[in-house]
């Protein structure tokens, strides 16, 4: 049921970073917002799944697995829910990400704007988003490196 809640929570928040970037994908301060979103939900979902299967890590390398084969196994085991996020989200900005600009636009007098974006903006969000992703998962999967497998099975 957990696994469930988490693939839930990444794809509403990768749904929502999906369609802010799509819509505004030539403001930079847009970029950077949504590469911080995507890089802050990954690293609390990393970092939770590392404690959660912590033991299972460990006795993994101790079977012989090397820790690069952990770490891609990490990255790995979150892109279906990355997938899924950025799919919603390329299905829901094109509607709702332009008329949250329309609304947001209108509080400063901008009653009529028409708003376009280019069907390589969304290639191009999604890969960012599914990069960004990957690295951070990347980067927090180090963790598992410095460690041996002895300390990881019998820690509790």
């Amino acid at each position: 049921m957990r696994h469930w809640k988490l693939i839930a929570g990444t794809c509403i928040a990768l749904a929502v970073a999906v369609g802010g970037l799509s819509v505004t994908a030539s403001a930079g301060t847009a970029v950077n917002t949504a590469e911080a979103v995507v890089a802050f939900v990954e690293s609390l979902i990393i970092r939770s799944q590392i404690t959660r299967e912590w033991k299972d890590l460990g006795i993994s390398k101790a079977l012989g697995f090397t820790s690069g084969q952990l770490i891609r196994q990490i990255m790995i085991s979150n892109m279906p829910a990355i997938v899924i996020g950025i799919v919603i989200g390329l299905v829901l900005s094109p509607v709702s990400g332009a008329n949250l600009m329309k609304a947001a636009f209108s509080i400063f007098g901008f009653r009529k704007a028409v708003f376009t974006v280019l069907p390589m903006s969304y290639i191009i969000t999604a890969l960012l988003i599914s990069g960004i992703a990957m690295a951070t998962a990347a980067l927090l999967g180090r963790r598992i490196r410095t460690l041996d497998p002895v300390s990881m099975i019998t820690e509790e």
